[in-house]
């Protein structure tokens, strides 16, 4: 089932995460709830790869992400419609 709420959420949630808008603690807080659409869960079981959960950060100066791992991680959200 696809949940288009959900998925928008997410979309806005990453994108924000990447440009180093809110925190990975952030991130993990609004994550949307996966009643069960697989793209949901796919897209989040990816993001954990994109930051470190030890700590709270942006993904700004020494933790921001490696250009290749950005430009596919912006691919997913922005040229593809979740």
């Amino acid at each position: 089932m696809i949940d288009r709420a959900a998925r928008d959420q997410l979309s806005g949630n990453l994108r924000q995460l990447i440009a180093g808008s809110i925190t990975n603690d952030q991130f993990e807080r609004t994550m949307p709830v996966n009643d069960g659409d697989p793209a949901i869960w796919a897209i989040t079981d990816m993001s954990w790869l994109l930051y470190s959960d030890m700590k709270e950060h942006r993904l700004v100066r020494r933790h921001r992400l490696d250009p290749v791992w950005k430009r596919a991680a912006l691919d997913i959200v922005s040229r593809r419609r979740l």
